[in-house]
């Protein structure tokens, strides 16, 4: 299906590639804020470049090596850190949050497993209208927990629905701090990202230096660009649920040391679309073989996105530094070139809401 990729020296690579290349120019031009955009096939990127400038200010181009908030795609690396911790032993997938963190109400800490935040089925109320916000300027994953403690109910009972929880995520980063005894950011950079080979990738934290890092950017109702990112964002600082800054370099590793070694298979069903779920941080299509995983980010003036079919070893990725684009139909233009055989993909809005 992919061995068009690999040979290089064909007529149809050059043209799918051409054909790709273009689309991506004239989505993001040169001077405005773009995107960095890699293809793995077999092992090998077959496709790697930056379109646009990473900063308005410094005019640094977008290249590979451009370091990108990838917001939600966060999500996939927290779990795994607990997939991991539960493979050593040290948590169960089926344990409650409330063995982990005290102070919940009942119905949430002793009915909550982590199993079901892992897969958007926690059913837990989302946390952004009960963070005491008076004088904070970066919220973190604590005061998620302190909101969440203001809590004594569930939009459902945990497993029987699915509902996409930022909250959940928060949560689960104070698991991997409480079972290993370390920061999340710590642990995340130890444990994960050094051994995956991703020398330039972080969990943001106030006073991190994000130098080389792209600006992020929103566009005004005037047609000017305005910076949007840590500074400007209050809840850009919590961790588990969207604070990795990485490049697409970086996450190619990643995609072949993890991604392609562990098995990702739905967790929690999505009643309204057969044999489409979610399961450890990745939307789930298993309506045709190879079985393809899928997941987006938006965070302030970043966009990510992220396709691919681990069995077939072929992923698409691309970090955005512009919240004006629709950087999942720019993904979907571009799976049509490559994937011409592929059934059309559910938005990832379609199966949020």
């Amino acid at each position: 299906m992919f061995g068009w990729l690999l040979t290089s020296a064909s007529a149809q690579t050059k043209k799918t590639l051409q054909q790709a290349d273009s689309l991506l120019l004239a989505n993001y031009p040169k001077n405005e804020p773009g995107v960095a955009v890699a293809m793995i096939s077999g092992g090998h990127i077959v496709f790697s470049k930056g379109y646009g400038l990473a900063s308005l200010e410094t005019r640094q181009p977008i290249d590979p090596k451009t370091v990108f908030n990838i917001a939600s795609l966060t999500k996939e690396f927290t779990a795994t850190a607990i997939r991991k911790l539960a493979a050593e032993g040290k948590l169960r997938l089926e344990d409650t949050i409330g063995r982990y963190i005290s102070g919940l109400a009942p119905a949430i800490g002793s009915q909550v497993t982590i199993k079901a935040m892992l897969s958007h089925g926690s059913g837990m109320t989302d946390h952004y209208g009960f963070v005491d916000t008076t004088g904070i300027k970066h919220a973190t994953d604590a005061d998620v927990l302190a909101a969440v403690k203001k809590t004594d109910s569930l939009y459902f009972s945990p497993g029987t629905a699915f509902r996409y929880s930022n909250t959940a995520y928060c949560l689960l980063a104070l698991v991997v701090e409480k079972v290993t005894g370390q920061s999340f950011a710590g642990y995340m950079q130890q444990a994960l990202l050094l051994p995956a080979g991703m020398k330039h990738s972080f969990v943001w934290q106030p006073g991190s230096q994000l130098n080389p890092a792209a600006t992020g950017y929103d566009l005004s109702e005037n047609k000017t660009w305005v910076p949007s990112g840590p500074q400007e964002n209050r809840f850009f600082s919590t961790e588990g649920d969207g604070g990795l800054y990485t490049n697409t370099e970086d996450y190619a590793q990643w995609f072949e040391h993890t991604i392609r070694r562990q098995p990702i298979a739905i967790q929690q069903p999505i009643t309204a679309k057969p044999h489409m779920g979610y399961g450890f941080g990745w939307f789930i299509d298993e309506r045709d073989k190879p079985v393809s995983i899928y997941h987006s980010g938006s965070n302030g003036g970043f966009r990510s996105y992220v396709f691919a079919q681990p069995d077939a070893g072929f992923m698409l990725v691309l970090f955005s530094n512009r919240a004006d684009k629709d950087i999942e139909q720019t993904a979907f233009g571009l799976l049509k070139l490559v994937l011409s055989a592929k059934k059309d993909l559910v938005p990832i809005q379609y199966l949020t809401n």
